[in-house]
């Protein structure tokens, strides 16, 4: 049906939707769209686009450290993390991250990277989930206080969600998750390392952003690069209140 004079199409509507995205969630949210897409219509075949080190290490079938991110099956479960992949890491891109687009960058490269290495031991294929739950843990330790709404109207702090997303996935018949507590593993691993220890020596930071990620990654005009994140103060958890990030 056409749109009335004055009112937007649909197709104007999705292009405000997905050009409204700051741009690493856009890229995430349109590769795990597209991808998983072409997948369902049968254009590319999933087994190709699994983690499998010995066809990357053997074969150089390098795209696979990419597409193994970003490939789902589609159903219920694809929507429902591709929701939470557009809520929580929008959040954290203009929030925490807001201005420090090479920040956010090297924090999904750090999840990218320890992943890669659990999945070698654990013998994980699909790594969306484990990418999606250091999302999720890391935006929830910032937002620890924030009440959040889970199916059927359920509310709960922020600082659970990771938790819940666990539990149902324990309820639809996966007595022990890997892929998600993976996730939430590296996600630990970074909001330590990035908060916490510097919150507890002063300042110092062990995780530096490299100035090459600055280089196509610039901070807005005025802004600052070199992995300090001007203008951010390190507050340890246990001092963080009213729903914010632990940094401000």
């Amino acid at each position: 049906m056409a749109a009335r004079p004055g009112e937007r199409g649909i197709v104007e509507e999705i292009s405000l939707f997905y050009n409204g995205m700051p741009v690493v969630t856009r890229s995430l949210f349109a590769g795990t769209l597209g991808l998983s897409l072409a997948a369902g219509l049968k254009v590319i075949q999933p087994h190709q686009l699994l983690f499998i080190p010995s066809y990357i290490f053997t074969k150089y079938q390098i795209w696979r450290l990419v597409t193994a991110y970003l490939w789902q099956p589609l159903g219920f479960p694809f929507l429902m993390n591709l929701y939470f992949l557009y809520q929580q890491s929008r959040a954290l891109e203009t929030g925490l991250f807001v201005g420090r687009t090479a920040d956010y960058v090297f924090f999904i490269l750090f999840s990218i990277g320890a992943i890669n290495v659990a999945a070698y031991f654990l013998e994980l294929f699909m790594l969306s989930d484990p990418l999606l739950m250091s999302i999720v843990y890391v935006w929830s330790m910032h937002n620890r206080d924030q009440r959040v709404s889970f199916m059927f109207g359920v509310q709960f702090k922020a600082i659970y969600l990771p938790w819940a997303l666990v539990a149902m996935d324990v309820l639809q018949g996966n007595p022990l998750p890997i892929a998600k507590l993976a996730g939430i593993a590296v996600g630990f691993v970074y909001f330590y390392l990035d908060q916490t220890y510097p919150a507890q020596n002063n300042g110092r930071k062990v995780l530096n952003t490299p100035q090459i990620l600055y280089k196509y990654f610039p901070p807005p005009a005025g802004g600052s690069g070199g992995g300090a994140a001007a203008g951010y103060r390190f507050v340890p958890p246990v001092q963080a209140a009213g729903g914010g990030p632990a940094a401000a």
